[in-house]
């Protein structure tokens, strides 16, 4: 998708003033699917929803994005499997996209950090039930 916000942006990335992540302009991720609360509320684009865990604001925010689903995500498909990590993920997406539009009318909003934030809640919910196999009768 980056390589396609880019093509949309007319193969320019916008100036660090207005944009310090290296990228696209606020119209093109609107354009591409963006959180936007106007656009759910008033005119039903309920996909938007869903499309801006695959956008990113930029080059810097794609690979921190990309380096923490590999770090955790990958931890919790190995001991969750693939179906309940897409399942954390993608609910903790769209959790995180209706909480932004709820209490942030104002901003748009792109990104996989709302998924991960579910991992690391989902790693947090690991670790306190089972505190005991991790240290013993300390607990």
């Amino acid at each position: 998708m980056m390589f396609v916000e880019l093509g949309k942006n007319g193969w320019t990335i916008e100036e660090l003033s207005n944009n310090p992540m290296i990228e696209p302009s606020a119209d093109t991720l609107i354009s591409l699917g963006a959180n936007s609360t106007t656009n759910i509320v008033n005119d039903q684009q309920y996909y938007r929803l869903f499309t801006p865990m695959f956008l990113h604001a930029g080059w810097i925010h794609f690979f921190l994005n990309m380096f923490a689903i590999y770090a955790i995500g990958s931890a919790i498909e190995i001991e969750q499997g693939f179906i309940a990590s897409a399942v954390i993920f993608i609910s903790s997406s769209v959790g995180g996209t209706i909480l932004s539009a709820f209490f942030l009318p104002e901003f748009i909003s792109v990104g996989a950090s709302r998924g991960i934030f579910g991992y690391m809640g989902a790693c947090l919910a690991d670790i306190i039930l089972n505190l005991d196999l991790l240290f013993g009768s300390l607990w």
